[in-house]
């Protein structure tokens, strides 16, 4: 499901991925691409309506992938609190992770802590199964705003331990924050 959505009275930009989608996200997991460069390849319809400015400058900045150390830890592991501190940037991140019945809710948002409003922020939210693989996401975005959030839901073909966090990152100033982790039994 694509599309717009209002968030604090703004517009906010919305994508959630097909299982192709899906599968982009973990081969191009960790390479070295901007953010222009993984929209084109995961969500090219958050470039549609983007300003040329905007889309210019997201071109020339480097996609942040999660470290290690942010990254969610495989199945009933637990992440240190310092390790999921991103209390040093502006970009703060929320997830959520429920059951559904046979479905799965996830989603998350950034929020943006200082003044001005950057001229864009995102949040992308991933949801991983227990090998730590990819297995559903959806992103939020918007231009001159201080918050971005998007949710969608999944069936999962398997049961077992699902994991969730968000990654926010802004452009205009450079910020990057992240989540916490939730975990799921399903």
């Amino acid at each position: 499901m694509d599309g717009k959505t209002i968030v604090d009275g703004q517009i906010v930009y919305v994508a959630s991925a097909s299982q192709e989608q899906v599968d982009k996200v973990n081969e191009l997991w960790g390479k070295d691409i901007s953010i222009g460069e993984y929209l084109t390849q995961v969500h090219p319809s958050l470039l549609e309506e983007m300003p040329p400015d905007v889309k210019e400058e997201i071109f020339k900045t480097k996609w942040r992938w999660p470290t290690t150390e942010e990254m969610a830890a495989p199945a009933n592991q637990e992440v240190s609190d310092a390790a999921l501190d991103s209390s040093n940037t502006d970009v703060d991140c929320s997830v959520f992770l429920t059951s559904a019945g046979s479905a799965v809710n996830y989603g998350g948002g950034a929020l943006y802590n200082n003044n001005p409003a950057p001229n864009y922020l995102q949040s992308s939210t991933y949801v991983y199964n227990g090998a730590s693989q990819v297995v559903a996401t959806t992103g939020s975005q918007g231009y001159s705003v201080k918050r971005v959030y998007a949710s969608n839901q999944f069936v999962p073909s398997a049961h077992g331990t699902y994991h969730a966090q968000t990654f926010g990152q802004s452009q205009g100033p450079e910020e990057y924050g992240y989540s916490n982790v939730n975990y799921l039994n399903w």
